[in-house]
């Protein structure tokens, strides 16, 4: 099993992150300049297409200040993991750094691989779609707000929960 995770911040709130699973290998062979999944690029009817084909979970985070959040991302990615059924090996790929997150990120039997970095979500397939839910899902939240995101059934099934720091 392979898990993407990317999030929506660059200093603003909502936090969104997303994780991504997926059993296909093309999905974390890496890539040289990955396009962003963007409406001004043109490719969202892609992205579509990608989710539909994968599960996907995320975390919405409200904080009166951004940097509170930062103290919770650890937490926040546990969460995220906890949420899909992990087989006996898996393997994650982060966006950003996350030094020390492997201490964090145990799970009882099951033998996990952290890659992390600046712009794997330009690099890694994975990533990259975890980058574009997290920025359709922030465009989505300052369109239509949390009880919007609530009731866009497409979306509400991957929540995992809302947090307000």
């Amino acid at each position: 099993m392979f898990i993407g995770i990317d999030e929506s911040n660059n200093g603003r709130t909502p936090l969104i992150v997303v994780a991504v699973a997926s059993e296909l290998e093309k999905d974390i062979l890496e890539c040289k300049d990955l396009e962003k999944y963007r409406k001004k690029n043109g490719n969202m009817r892609s992205l579509y297409n990608k989710m539909a084909k994968r599960d996907y979970r995320f975390l919405l985070i409200e904080a009166d200040d951004p940097k509170e959040v930062k103290k919770v991302v650890p937490k926040i990615y546990q969460e995220l993991l906890f949420s899909f059924q992990m087989k006996d090996e898996v393997k994650i790929f982060i966006d950003g750094d996350q030094k020390g997150i492997e201490e964090i990120l145990r799970f009882p039997g099951v033998s996990i691989t952290i890659r992390y970095g600046h712009n794997l979500d330009t690099k890694i397939p994975l990533v990259n779609i975890a980058d574009g839910i997290a920025n359709y899902i922030y465009h989505k939240y300052e369109e239509l707000g949390i009880d919007g995101i609530l009731k866009k059934e497409n979306l509400k099934k991957h929540l995992i929960g809302v947090f307000y720091l």
